[in-house]
């Protein structure tokens, strides 16, 4: 009896485990240089999120037009940054006052004039069944 039920516990915690897919496309890439750098952060982040440490980063190479990708992630809010690295080193490089040099956006195309978006701002909700974005990069 005592092993039917450890089975049966062990079943319904791999159903809360499981992964939503979250389908990701970024559009408006003017060209094929470079990366596009993915920084994927959960609800755990702060208000200022991009000075924390993703969940998830990725990188793929830059196409005009747009590019997708998949990312599992466990169903919950979730906020994401993203960059056309242009001269492949790793990071996002930015004119003497902090301004980015390389085209970049936020999920729900989140943008301030002067800083990064809030976290509320980026903010989507990933379902159990799923997701697809689409946010630009300028």
């Amino acid at each position: 009896m005592k092993i039917i039920t450890l089975v049966i516990t062990l079943i319904f915690m791999s159903f809360k485990i499981m992964a939503a897919n979250l389908e990701i496309t970024i559009d408006t890439i003017d060209d094929n240089k470079g990366n596009i750098m993915v920084a994927v952060y959960g609800e755990e982040s702060s208000d200022n999120f991009v000075e924390d440490s993703p969940i998830k980063g990725i990188s793929i190479p830059a196409q005009e037009g747009e590019v997708s990708l998949n990312v599992s992630l466990p169903a919950g809010n979730y906020a994401i940054a993203a960059y056309q690295d242009k001269n492949l080193n790793n990071k996002m490089d930015r004119y003497f006052f902090g301004k980015p040099k390389e085209p970049y956006g936020f999920s729900n195309d989140a943008r301030r004039a002067f800083s990064a978006p809030k976290f509320e701002e980026a903010k989507f909700s990933l379902p159990e069944e799923g997701k697809s974005i689409v946010f630009s990069i300028r």
